[in-house]
């Protein structure tokens, strides 16, 4: 082309493979570097906030390094429809600073999870070895889990163990604060849960078993609500997917069982090691649903939530195309009177106490970026979800570990996406940075892994 331009073209499944090869040979020390680092962030994201951010630091500067030299492996990226959806939903946020109804700083603040989409692009860089990556998130968990149950020794004993986290009584999440914690260990039960139902033989059935009933054991000392929910979503959901992808279908009818069992025993480990704060927590939110509804009295958690529901809801009627645009949430909701409550059907009581989103990863969608929002968002995470799970050459449960993972990122995506009906995924820093690279991991055009790192 004049002027050197080169026009990105469609490739094949073997160009991409190929692609990586290059790769290999002509940059290993780069390469081998790259992984490494990315392996390291990625058992971070478990970890406490601030280090899960600060770890993405040095795999992003050898990203930019790299790239100067190796920037043919991003080709195949400019025909893939999950990176292109992705990209969209984080555009119209972006755009939206021209219409929000709140302050610049405000909408800044909605849109911050896009720092992380560099991560989908730290990933793919290394997606060859998909299964290594997936096997040092779920390696992280196991650390974010050792943490909580640290937390939970030193909270029953008086502090015992010194540590110094602050948590609501009955909010054992270790270093992770308790609601986005809660939504992390929800897409970790997903990643779990592969090996669980795709695996095969009863070693890599068992390890998954084992690790999915950890993470349950963790989502409920956490005291998170909107967590057990979802998470007692995800295990049906897997199991309906792995009877519709892996064949012989009987082949995974025990596997299902053994989920099952996971299940109970992650929940009767829960209750036996917090039963009493667990029931604390299912009490308290049987008040606040009467108070909310009977007293119109939303001064409680739950009830807030209810509240921010409603106000989202407002929200999206009034302004249903183009929304309230990034930051304009709490700054709309707390500029109406009780008359245009009355008439928006909110309750105008709460209005002074909303939140800076809806505490809903969907109605802030609405609220905010309207219906075109609302649907990139489900897009985004169809699109993630439904590549994760038949985009792999030879997926489906063919055997061996690599195989029993691939369908862990297209779990842990339903997952996250469950959790985010209660959680605001998209802006809390631990739960956006996961849900890029669970994005990047569900890549339509990715590779086929090769084994062993050259």
């Amino acid at each position: 082309m004049p002027g050197g331009l080169h026009i990105p073209r469609l490739q094949t499944s073997a160009e991409v493979d190929a692609l990586f090869a290059s790769q290999r040979r002509g940059d290993p020390i780069g390469y081998r570097v790259h992984l490494w680092l990315t392996l390291a962030a990625c058992t971070m994201l478990c970890g406490p906030t601030m280090a899960v951010e600060l770890a993405w630091a040095p795999a992003l500067i050898c990203l930019v390094v790299r790239m100067t030299g190796q920037h043919p492996i991003l080709e195949p990226l400019a025909f893939d429809r999950v990176i292109w959806v992705t990209l969209a939903a984080w555009a119209w946020a972006g755009v939206s600073i021209a219409w929000t109804k709140g302050t610049s700083a405000t909408w800044l603040q909605d849109v911050q999870g896009a720092r992380f989409l560099p991560a989908m692009l730290i990933v793919w860089c290394v997606l060859d070895r998909r299964s290594w990556i997936i096997a040092a998130i779920l390696a992280g968990s196991l650390v974010g889990l050792l943490a909580q149950w640290l937390h939970l020794i030193d909270a029953s004993t008086g502090g015992a163990l010194g540590l110094p986290i602050q948590r609501a009584p009955g909010r054992i999440s270790g270093w992770m604060d308790p609601v986005s914690g809660g939504s992390v260990l929800v897409a970790m039960l997903g990643l779990w849960l592969a090996p669980a139902l795709w695996g095969r033989g009863w070693g890599v059935r068992a390890i998954g078993g084992l690790g999915s009933a950890l993470p349950l054991v963790g989502i409920g000392l956490t005291g998170t609500r909107g967590a057990w929910i979802a998470a007692a979503g995800v295990l049906p959901i897997a199991a309906a997917l792995a009877l519709w992808q892996v064949r012989p279908r009987r082949r995974v009818l025990a596997p299902i069982g053994v989920a099952m069992a996971a299940g109970l025993i992650g929940v009767g480990v829960a209750w036996a090691s917090a039963g009493e704060h667990v029931r604390a927590r299912l009490e308290a939110a049987r008040n606040d649903v009467r108070m909310a509804m009977s007293d119109r009295n939303y001064a409680s958690d739950t009830g807030m939530r209810l509240a921010m529901w409603s106000w989202a809801l407002a929200a999206g009627k009034e302004h249903p195309v183009l929304g309230l645009g990034g930051g304009g949430y709490q700054p709309w909701v707390r500029s109406r009177g009780p008359e245009e409550a009355r008439a928006l059907g909110a309750p105008a009581d709460a209005a002074p106490m909303v939140h800076a989103h809806a505490h809903s990863w969907y109605l802030h969608a609405l609220a905010t970026l309207g219906v075109p929002g609302l649907l990139l968002t489900l897009g985004m995470l169809g699109a993630g979800t439904w590549y994760g799970l038949i985009g792999t050459p030879g997926g489906g449960g063919q055997g061996g570990w690599a195989s029993a993972l691939e369908a862990g990122p297209a779990l842990a995506l339903i997952g996250l996406g469950l959790a985010g009906m209660f959680d605001a995924i998209a802006i809390n820093q631990q739960t956006a940075i996961l849900l890029c690279v669970l994005l990047g991991l569900c890549a339509q055009r990715r590779p086929r892994g090769t084994g062993a790192a050259t």
